[in-house]
């Protein structure tokens, strides 16, 4: 079972590490979380959750296990800056858009064998998503996009994971 967006946050905003860092660079703000899950939607990996300053461009990426600042890193955007994560209690929680997801993917996609999933909850064109994509065994990506409030699809396609060698 994947541990909730929301709690991990909330979590993270009352860890010392966290108020160490937020003391020390007030102009940062969270922009992202990301979670790798296996198959069985287990979690692979920790979130981790993103802070963008606009000072600085660049990230600073928090573990959740123990809650950590990991790194800084260079900010991946196509112009401007990054809107921040506003109201994300607000937001659907994590098990109800893989319930969600598993129907999806059982109604559109049964002859796809997931092998894991990738979640980013961020703004994308300023509405707050659960990004998610599928990797398959036929080496293909699927990529859904769920409204994080109301759980609407909004993006939905598939690719093979092999076009991304030739740049498509």
């Amino acid at each position: 079972m994947v541990s909730e967006f929301q709690d991990t946050v909330e979590k993270l905003y009352k860890s010392e590490n966290y108020k160490d860092f937020q003391k020390k660079y007030k102009e940062y703000y969270i922009v992202h979380g990301f979670v790798q899950l296996n198959k069985d939607f287990s979690e692979k990996s920790n979130w981790q959750i993103g802070f963008y300053s606009k000072q600085k461009d660049n990230l600073a990426i928090f573990d959740s296990n123990p809650f950590k600042l990991i790194d800084f890193e260079e900010a991946f955007k196509e112009d401007g800056t990054i809107a921040e994560l506003k109201k994300f209690e607000t937001f659907l929680k994590t098990q109800q858009i893989l319930d969600l997801l598993k129907t999806h993917l059982s109604t559109k996609y049964m002859s796809q064998i997931p092998t894991s999933f990738l979640i980013i909850v961020q703004i994308i064109d300023k509405l707050p998503v659960y990004n998610v994509t599928t990797i398959t065994e036929a080496f293909s990506m699927i990529n859904t996009r769920f409204d994080a409030k109301t759980g609407k699809i909004i993006l939905d396609e598939i690719r093979s994971i092999l076009d991304l060698r030739n740049g498509n």
